[in-house]
């Protein structure tokens, strides 16, 4: 087992996120695919995989070699900072060839969506120099993986730069998971551009209240502590209630009161106004816009409602809130870095769908519940109406809202046609998508009782959903009362120390981005000089010293504070093809908009402290 363990180690060492667990290891054949390997007819060993449809072949039976050499040659051409996600891993050949046409500034994602093929490849084929390479990263058959290593690699400067390819055979024997793939990298593609125009719009706006809350989440929980506690109470059996804020809320919510202490009730902020005129305390309610409407909590008793925010929920809700906080993200990649160094306590990045009723389908999968009943999540316009009355005013303030929103049809559970808009539709959209990839142990139920059509819930009333599956009483309220506080005392005073020395570090980075300033202007009549021996100093100079800024854990803070250099500039780097001083000019150009930014966020650090 020579090659294997040659395999094992590389992996172990390149690939650290495989889990490389002989456990996971399933008997051939269980896919109805069946994995071997036959001679060419150049004697080359060659994968061959068999199903109830027929024979196929993962690489040329004849010429193994030269077949993907031939399919590689189609990715000769390669710009620099692009991506390349591989459908497949095959016999490794092909994607061999394909590395050897890239540099160090191209990224290959590697999703191999058989398990079954990944354990027989790793004993067969020697793909060690694969695994080591360091611009690789390798997925084997999780979607969930792939889907979290597009998120993280896609974004709106190298949009563009982004290309997939599918090693032949695979498209027809994981077709589906293909499409996923597909599909994940053009939402992911369409999601950039939603965070840049979010970021333009609230850039400072939302790096405040990440800023702001700092403090707070100090002496509070995150969502991870939350998991870990509800998981050793077992309680995943239990359905979670999401409750949204759609005009049908109006028709079942007296129901929700049968629920109270038999199913999880998650409340988004627009609904806590009808449950408290009904009397019923949500278990959790969830606010994370920094925007969201004061209305919302008009007549609301609050402090005895645990609350999830995000980083970016309003400063003023969470400083007024005097009861249990559950965070996902670290407030900013400054505290994260600064938390790391004392626990291993998780921030967690819970798929949004841009809305905070998608944010609480995340947050009731990631807490491990498996039954998931919407309520009042229409996503339409139902009857004319914006939201439940709790929310709506008067007519005329109703059909100015609507009238201003940009509208798209939908189908209703009957199938007949339902107005909603092109936001609450990607909504919908999403939520699709997410049921969509979930294993088959997952119960999904819409019991609004009206709205547009979302494919993949099961429709039941909210009376028979109660009846049908709360069954067992679980006190939450005290559950979430005992879940563990993040930070002890040390760890507290450790990060927040830190965190005071921060504004004048700042500054003192803000030193290095002149320094930067004057090499690249140093580097341009160096260049009109033709004097190649100080053209090469500065590039070494000016490599330091972006790669000093760019270490720095403040890359978020930038994007909002310096969001149009950031985009602009940021874009044209990777797409653009400059002479030197035309390069020196876009350098010259982020740097003078990165010191005051460095400087804002020094200043407004300081204010929260």
């Amino acid at each position: 087992m020579e090659i294997y363990e040659k395999n094992l180690a590389a992996l172990k060492k390149g690939q650290p996120q495989i889990n490389l667990d002989e456990g996971n290891e399933r008997e051939a054949g269980v896919d109805d695919y069946t994995f071997r390997i036959e001679l060419a007819m150049n004697d080359q060993r060659y994968p061959v995989v068999e199903t109830s449809q027929g024979v196929w072949q993962l690489n040329g039976r004849y010429n193994p070699e030269q077949a993907a050499l031939v399919y590689a040659n189609r990715y000769q051409k390669l710009q620099s900072y692009e991506s390349i996600v591989v459908f497949g891993l095959s016999d490794g050949r092909a994607l061999r060839q394909m590395l050897s046409y890239g540099d160090e500034t191209n990224f290959w994602i590697v999703y191999e969506p058989s398990r079954e093929w990944f354990y027989l490849a790793i004993k067969e084929f020697d793909l060690s120099d694969i695994f080591f390479h360091e611009q690789v990263y390798l997925v084997v058959e999780s979607g969930e993986d792939l889907k979290n290593i597009l998120k993280n690699s896609i974004n709106y400067n190298n949009r563009f730069l982004i290309q997939h390819c599918i090693l032949p055979g695979y498209d027809v024997l994981y077709h589906e998971k293909c499409q996923k793939m597909i599909n994940e990298m053009v939402m992911q593609v369409e999601y950039s551009q939603i965070i840049k125009n979010t970021v333009k719009e609230f850039h400072r706006e939302f790096a405040r209240a990440g800023i702001q809350c700092m403090e707070d989440a100090l002496y509070q929980s995150n969502i991870y502590q939350m998991r870990e506690y509800f998981q050793k109470k077992d309680i995943c059996d239990v359905p979670v209630i999401i409750v949204a804020a759609g005009p049908s809320l109006n028709k079942n919510i007296e129901i929700l009161k049968r629920a109270k202490g038999k199913a999880f009730l998650m409340v988004v902020d627009a609904a806590l106004r009808a449950m408290s005129a009904h009397e019923i305390t949500p278990d959790l309610a969830l606010s994370v816009d920094a925007r969201v409407r004061d209305d919302f909590f008009a007549d609301v008793d609050i402090q005895g409602i645990p609350f999830y925010f995000s980083c970016s929920s309003k400063q003023q809700l969470i400083s007024s809130h005097k009861g249990r906080h559950f965070y996902d993200l670290a407030p900013n990649d400054l505290f994260d870095s600064l938390a790391k160094e004392v626990s291993d306590n998780e921030f967690v990045s819970l798929g949004s769908g841009g809305s905070v009723s998608t944010v609480a389908f995340s947050l009731a999968l990631y807490l491990g519940f498996r039954t998931i009943v919407f309520v009042g999540q229409d996503l339409a316009f139902t009857g004319g109406q914006s939201y439940n009355k709790s929310l709506v005013k008067d007519e005329q303030s109703n059909q100015r809202y609507i009238d201003s929103r940009v509208r798209v049809w939908a189908e209703d559970y009957e199938g007949n046609p339902v107005e909603t808009d092109y936001q609450m539709n990607m909504y919908r959209l999403w939520l699709e998508k997410e049921i969509a990839d979930l294993p088959q142990e997952y119960r999904i139920i819409d019991a609004t009782e009206g709205g547009a059509r979302i494919s993949g819930t099961k429709i039941l009333s909210l009376k028979d959903t109660i009846d049908n599956y709360c069954e067992r009483d679980v006190d939450f309220a005290k559950l979430l009362q005992e879940v563990p506080l993040a930070y002890d005392e040390e760890q507290r005073r450790h990060i927040w120390e830190n965190i005071r020395k921060e504004p004048q570090r700042l500054r003192e980075i803000a030193s290095v981005v002149e320094k930067g300033m004057e090499s690249a202007r140093e580097l341009s009549q160096a260049n009109v000089r033709q004097d190649g021996k100080a053209q090469k100093r500065l590039l070494e100079e000016l490599k330091e010293i972006n790669e000093k800024i760019l270490s720095e854990p403040i890359q978020d803070l930038l994007l909002y504070y310096n969001s149009q250099a950031e985009y602009g500039v940021g874009e044209d780097i990777f797409t653009g093809d400059f002479t030197v001083p035309q390069l020196c000019e876009k350098f010259l150009q982020w740097y003078e908009a990165c010191k005051p930014a460095l400087m804002a966020i020094a200043d407004d650090i300081e204010q929260a402290l």
